[in-house]
This record gives C-alpha cells, sequence and structure tokens, in this order.
C-alpha cells in the first residue's frame, strides 16, 4: 500500500476508486485521460512504464521504479471501458506490485500526479466535457489526488 505521505495513488488505490465509480455507474462505460486542453478527454491505454529513480514523473528508457501510467493515445484506438481499465490496472499491479505510483500521462516521457473521477461527457462527443446532461465517463484527471 501507498504511504499516506505519498503525493500519487498506489496501483491499490486506484483500484479502489475504479471499482467505487463502477458500483455507481456502469462498467462499460468509457475510461478516459485528461487531455491537455482542460475540458477535454482522450482515448488512453493502461501501461506499465519504468520512472527516473529520484523522479518518479520522469520516464527512462531502462532500469528505474516501475509506475503504471493511464497514457494518452497518440493514434486512434479503440476506447478502453471501465472494466477493462480496472483488469488491465489489476494484471499490472500482480506483476509489478499494488505500491507501484498510478498516475496520467501524455507521453512515455513525462508523467503526472492524478486522480479517478466519473463525470458526464457530451452526448454526442465522449471526449469533451459538459456540465449537465450528457453520459457518464469515468477519467483520470491530471490533479493531487484526494488521499482519504
Amino acid at each position: 500500500m501507498s504511504k499516506k505521505n505519498e503525493p500519487w495513488l498506489s496501483a491499490a488505490e486506484a483500484l479502489k476508486r475504479m471499482n467505487q465509480v463502477r458500483s455507481a455507474v456502469d462498467g462499460a462505460r468509457p475510461f478516459l485521460v485528461q487531455a491537455a486542453v482542460f475540458g477535454r478527454m482522450q482515448a488512453c491505454t493502461i501501461v506499465e512504464l519504468r520512472a527516473a529513480m529520484v523522479n518518479p514523473f520522469q520516464g527512462v528508457s531502462r532500469g528505474g521504479r516501475p509506475v503504471i501510467v493511464a497514457l494518452r493515445s497518440s493514434e486512434p484506438t479503440a476506447m478502453l471501458t471501465l472494466d477493462q481499465a480496472i483488469a488491465a490496472t489489476e494484471a499490472l499491479a500482480a506483476s509489478t506490485g499494488e505500491g507501484v505510483p498510478f498516475l496520467a500521462g501524455s507521453s512515455e516521457q513525462s508523467f503526472q500526479l492524478c486522480d479517478i473521477r466519473p463525470t458526464k461527457g457530451g452526448a454526442d462527443d465522449y471526449f469533451k466535457v459538459v456540465t449537465r446532461g450528457g453520459v457518464s465517463v469515468v477519467y483520470a484527471m491530471q490533479t493531487i489526488p484526494r488521499k482519504d
């Protein structure tokens, strides 16, 4: 388990949040990652990467510590569902350990803190956030996670 003073969600904490959200919304809902433009979301994959030994937010080509990252897809890809994101995170946590950081990233070289939250996506466009209406989506929001 992640220590309370670590700023990131551990894989176990991320899975707990995903399962809490799944109990409130359908597991077939899209799992997205926050885009660089506030209010927009992008499709993502859940991958294991190696982070620098000193800086867990910077990727390295080899060595380093393992991290699990909700990584923005740079090319068109099938959208992950919440159930698929949970399954991918569980598989990676089983091989790397449940205490590894769970982060969000725009590339394999740059990751950020994230929190897992449900929100409403545009009715015609899952990738645009709307304030009311729309459909439920779950996303990795690039922000300091709440540690409850």
